[in-house]
């Protein structure tokens, strides 16, 4: 199997996770645009590997297929956290490079990202990161790693995890599942991250990622919750910060120590 056939099988695995887990698809249309600019022989290879499941003129990716399809798109939406989070590139630089590294990231060096991470449960767009054996063996260790600023009461000291874009999966507004490989994006239709006019989804998270970069709320930061309530009231780097409820929900955080008892 060539380096390139691999790509493209992996390309088409991350569509059909897209389409089938995430957008409830049954029967995907092997003609469907995503699947075309990624085709090449791949579909067939893929069937011929078990992962997929050909009838007539659709797919459907088998219960293997499915897990390595998980596999590829968790990859590619922590290479995405990475780039975003640690390196501070805009999304959709850091998601033409995700789409590469969906690639060539080994099982260990996956794991070590997310844990690095702090086992991050959705991507900068909003949407779910397949959990991987770190996750949910943090998860019976200790409690969540990662949570919302909501979760915190007053008085607790915290760690900024990342800043997420705040906006609940939907239809249209998703991960690319192939910018890294060729073909044309497109834009304000069906595909994977829809709408890009001014009040799209990315244009809004890109504005709170730079509301709460100029106030100092960026990763690894450490900040202490004052209040809640009527509004967020938050302390960083010595300065106090109130927060409207929006910018508040996009804040995920790493507890420093366990909540106090009440």
């Amino acid at each position: 199997m060539t380096e390139d056939l691999k790509q493209k099988m992996e390309h088409v695995l991350h569509v059909l996770y897209f389409l089938q887990d995430e957008h409830g698809e049954r029967g995907v249309p092997i003609d469907h645009p995503q699947l075309v600019s990624h085709n090449g022989g791949s579909l067939e290879a893929l069937a011929a590997s078990g992962l997929v499941e050909l009838s007539g003129t659709v797919a459907n990716l088998t219960p293997e297929g499915h897990r390595q399809a998980g596999d590829v798109v968790r990859r590619h939406r922590l290479a995405e956290r990475l780039m975003m989070d640690v390196l501070g590139m805009p999304p959709e630089s850091g998601d033409f490079i995700a789409g590469q590294m969906e690639h060539i990231v080994s099982p260990e060096l996956t794991r070590s990202i997310c844990t690095f991470l702090g086992h991050p449960t959705e991507c900068p767009h909003g949407n779910p990161i397949p959990p991987g054996p770190c996750c949910k063996e943090g998860q019976r260790a200790v409690e969540a790693a990662v949570l919302s600023l909501e979760d915190l009461t007053p008085g607790e000291e915290a760690t900024v995890a990342y800043i997420t874009y705040g906006q609940p999966p939907q239809v249209g507004a998703q991960c690319p599942p192939s910018r890294g490989h060729g073909g044309p994006h497109r834009h304000g239709g069906p595909g994977p991250h829809g709408p890009q006019g001014p009040q799209g989804p990315e244009e809004t998270g890109r504005r709170r990622i730079a509301q709460l970069g100029s106030l100092g709320i960026f990763p690894g930061q450490r900040i202490t919750v004052m209040q809640k309530s009527p509004a967020y009231v938050i302390q960083v780097r010595g300065t106090t910060v109130a927060l409207d409820d929006e910018l508040a929900r996009s804040i995920r955080i790493r507890r420093s120590e366990p909540p106090p008892s009440i």
